[in-house]
């Protein structure tokens, strides 16, 4: 995984993924999502299933909040959609479990809109279920999740101040150098 050397957790995030640490199992019996904001943690929750660079700086979190190693599974598609094969989940992390296929099924279809309180607090807090879901989300593209996966392109597109065309559109230099024209319209050979 590449990482973005300019990127981190937000600070108002940090301050969620604490609260939801130190009220972990709360959230439970509140059927709410304890410490936190739900549609913040909603939000937060959306972006790093489909941004590969906030996705790591969660991880890297996670990681030194529970001094625990984590290594992402093996992704699904190259396993034929077999349960991802992974090496012995940390036992620091309180959450280490993937999701049951039938929500991940609703998450897949509806978004994390589908997940409860807790569901989101655990999710969270859970390095494994978070790389196996958007492995799928990434595979499967799903219609839900194309406008999110939409947006974090385009940003990066931006923040990287690429010049990148649309498949079919007429030749156009990228990054603004005439000797790097774009590709050509397919089955313009001249």
């Amino acid at each position: 995984m590449i990482k973005r050397a300019n990127f981190s957790v937000p600070a108002d995030v940090e301050q969620m993924l604490g609260e939801l640490r130190r009220d972990d199992g709360l959230a439970d019996r509140s059927n709410g999502i304890a410490g936190a904001n739900p549609d913040s943690a909603r939000r937060w929750l959306e972006r790093i299933l489909v941004d590969p660079f906030a996705r790591a700086a969660h991880t890297d979190w996670l990681r030194d909040a529970y001094a625990a190693q984590f290594l992402p599974s093996s992704p699904r598609r190259l396993l034929h959609g077999t349960e991802p094969r992974r090496a012995e989940p940390d036992s620091r992390f309180p959450h280490r479990d993937l999701l049951p296929s039938s929500i991940i099924e609703a998450v897949l279809q509806t978004g994390v809109a589908a997940l409860d309180g807790p569901a989101v607090s655990r999710l969270l807090l859970n390095p494994y279920a978070l790389w196996d879901l958007s492995d799928l989300i990434c595979d499967r593209l799903p219609d839900h999740w194309l406008p999110a996966m939409d947006k974090v392109g385009n940003d990066l597109i931006r923040e990287y101040d690429m010049d990148i065309p649309l498949p079919g559109s007429e030749a156009t230099p990228l990054n603004g150098d005439p000797t790097r024209a774009a590709p050509r319209k397919p089955g313009n050979h001249s």
